[in-house]
């Protein structure tokens, strides 16, 4: 008896967990779409227009991130 109270216990959490993790799937989804066409339509504007970002670039802006505090 204490062993099918802990299996059901163990099926019981692991349930919650699916569907926590559903839930949080569906709440992240709207921005996630946001970022995915926001990226889309920066790639095309910098194609169009021969845009690029080197590795310096992106140094440089973490690193004025970094000093930024933020």
């Amino acid at each position: 008896m204490l062993a099918d109270y802990g299996e059901r216990r163990r099926r019981m959490h692991l349930q919650v967990e699916e569907r926590e993790r559903q839930e949080f799937l569906e709440s992240a989804r709207p921005a996630a779409e946001r970022a995915v066409r926001r990226t889309i339509a920066l790639e095309a504007v910098a194609r169009q227009h021969s845009v690029s970002v080197t590795e310096e670039d992106v140094d440089k802006w973490i690193e004025d991130k970094v000093q930024a505090g933020g």
